[in-house]
């Protein structure tokens, strides 16, 4: 998309058509998202393996994650519903160029819209990947003392 947008060709499919412009920022923006929140769910399902408690690892099964990828799927497109909304093509003022800007329109939304991604790509999955990843480390030390505990006794 970049490269069609500012690249060799230097063409913008999205300024051509409104809805093309809502369309395809939601789905890029939607689309990239999945990919840090899977990753979340990755790190949540490596911790409930290492449980030692048995109800915990039996939420690390196939049906469990099914509904957490919908979930998060679901969440991801949700979290983005306000591009189509708000999203416009307008008037560059130093190009005069017609622009379906990827940060939405200029003011105050551009800003918000800013520190929004900021925290939803930027602060949170990190976030939770490394609580997860703390609390799996946390979980196979435990298991280790406790082999190694044992076989010293044995």
């Amino acid at each position: 998309m970049r490269l069609i947008q500012a690249g060799y060709i230097d063409i913008d499919p999205a300024v051509h058509s409104l809805i093309s412009c809502k369309i395809i920022w939601f789905l890029l923006y939607s689309i990239r998202l999945l990919g840090f929140w899977f990753i979340v769910l990755a790190c949540v399902d490596r911790y409930l393996c290492s449980c030692s408690s048995a109800d915990k690892r039996a939420w690390s099964s196939t049906r469990v994650a099914s509904r957490a990828i919908l979930i998060t799927t679901m969440m991801c497109f949700l979290a983005y519903v306000h591009i189509p909304i708000h999203f416009r093509i307008y008037i560059e003022p130093a190009t005069q160029k017609r622009v379906c800007h990827s940060a939405g329109p200029p003011g105050i939304y551009r800003k918000i819209f800013s520190f929004y991604n900021l925290i939803i790509f930027g602060i949170l999955p990190p976030f939770c990947m490394f609580i997860f990843g703390l609390f799996t480390l946390r979980h196979v030390r435990e298991k280790e003392t406790l082999y190694m505990t044992a076989r010293v006794n044995c």
